[in-house]
């Protein structure tokens, strides 16, 4: 499976209302260990979308399941490298 057609299976796993940057953004801080996340954004929308984040409700332990699932039979394959 090509990248972009890993970007378009992992998209249809973003929760309802709720843009892929920011699924990203709240699976990273959904980890114990992480209390902040730092990112970029070159217009004001996306600003006001990262910002928003930490207000947003945790993915479902689920959610956080199959994307686990997704990483461990889609992507691990195609990366070089220990990670």
């Amino acid at each position: 499976m090509g990248w972009q057609s890993l970007a378009e299976a992992l998209a249809r796993q973003v929760p309802q209302g709720m843009s892929m940057a920011q699924m990203a953004q709240r699976w990273i801080l959904d980890h114990e260990a992480v209390s902040v996340v730092i990112t970029g954004a070159s217009r004001e929308k996306q600003a006001n979308g990262n910002a928003a984040v930490s207000e947003l409700n945790p993915l479902s332990a689920e959610l956080h399941a199959e994307l686990r699932r997704f990483y461990e039979t889609e992507v691990a394959s195609n990366i070089r490298g220990p990670y």
